[in-house]
């Protein structure tokens, strides 16, 4: 029999979820988060360029930086990732050359899946759509990229956007949810 809902309802069976093991990777990324100055950039570019599916040339990763599946990551040349940036990659994220990403930006590539009312949301799994930021992007601090999103080349995503849908090359685009406000 099911456990008792605060409601008095019957909750389903859990299922017991497989904890993934903690490895050498997931411990070098965490201290990394943490290192100040030249020393900790260096660092973070070197771990990042070996440990992701393709890194470019001149990585600057702040410290509190984190990305998670950072396998399915790839990023181009001149990158910058602001402190306190957080990246899901699991669907993959693709970023191109000469991106600044300002701080504490979201970028997902992940969601999880709602759509069976009988089950509880934290077992229906997760859907996965890859994000693309081209070249010569500027995301402003505290934005939100959502999962399938394509940032056109040369787009500027203002600060505390959440965007839901594709932005075309060379707009700018600000809001809740992003609309474009101008062409550059």
């Amino acid at each position: 029999m099911g456990n008792r809902t605060a409601t008095g309802g019957v909750a389903p069976e859990k299922k017991r979820r497989k904890k993934r093991p903690c490895n050498g990777r997931d411990i070098a990324q965490a201290v990394l988060e943490y290192i100040p100055s030249t020393l900790g950039l260096r660092l973070r570019n070197r771990f990042y360029r070996k440990i992701c599916l393709r890194g470019g040339r001149n990585l600057h990763a702040s410290r509190y930086v984190h990305i998670e599946c950072p396998e399915k990551m790839c990023y181009g040349d001149n990158v910058t990732l602001n402190m306190f940036t957080w990246i899901n990659a699991a669907g993959g994220v693709e970023i191109g050359n000469n991106v600044l990403i300002g701080p504490r930006v979201i970028i997902h590539s992940a969601n999880h899946r709602f759509a069976d009312r009988e089950t509880p949301i934290r077992y229906q799994g997760h859907e996965y759509r890859r994000v693309v930021i081209e070249d010569d992007v500027w995301i402003g601090g505290g934005a939100i990229i959502l999962p399938g999103v394509r940032i056109g080349k040369g787009a500027v995503v203002g600060a505390g956007a959440v965007v839901t849908k594709d932005v075309p090359p060379f707009s700018v685009v600000a809001g809740v949810p992003a609309r474009v406000i101008k062409e550059r």
